[in-house]
């Protein structure tokens, strides 16, 4: 059986939990794991992703994420979780949750314009300065890897997520070929 995990990753404000929202609507047996609310459950030791010290966080959501994913995969649900991630972080995600699945690793990109304006729009901003150094840091990988980076800006998330599942995901073997790993 093919089963299949969506990925979803890009700068803070990129449009990843609304595009998972809207991709989680069209499966009928679906999950959308929200990494930000894993991570943040944390109370006592809590650090921000990006401080000195939050590696340990980030690796303990990280095996959340795989765990949960494999009990609902087994279970014959699609899963889609997003989060800010590196391309060597989401190759080691699907090496964690399993070789039998289908992956879409799926990094979102608008310009750059509108990802500051959608940061500054939220409840939670993260700032503009974050979300530039996020947004240039995948401006340089979007040219090695043009086929899993989108640009999300003058398109709807439920539009978008119509054309993703069009598509056709990796298998272990692939993915680890087209990563060049």
């Amino acid at each position: 059986m093919n089963r299949k995990i969506f990925l979803i990753s890009g700068p803070p404000g990129a449009g990843k939990s609304t595009l998972a929202q809207a991709l989680a609507q069209l499966f009928n047996k679906s999950i959308h794991i929200e990494c930000d609310s894993l991570y943040n459950m944390v109370q006592g030791g809590y650090k921000k992703p990006w401080e000195d010290g939050a590696d340990t966080l980030i690796s303990l959501m990280q095996n959340a994420l795989a765990s949960q994913a494999k009990i609902y995969l087994q279970a014959g649900f699609v899963v889609i979780a997003d989060y800010v991630w590196s391309l060597r972080e989401i190759y080691c995600l699907f090496n964690q949750i399993g070789h039998e699945n289908i992956f879409y690793p799926i990094f979102l990109l608008p310009k750059k314009a509108i990802n500051l304006a959608r940061d500054c729009n939220r409840e939670y901003r993260v700032g503009s300065d974050r979300v530039a150094e996020y947004w240039d840091n995948y401006e340089r990988w979007k040219d090695k890897f043009p086929k899993i980076f989108y640009d999300n800006s003058d398109i709807s998330a439920s539009e978008m997520a119509k054309n993703l599942i069009k598509e056709k995901g990796f298998n272990h073997r692939e993915l680890k070929l087209f990563l060049n790993l």
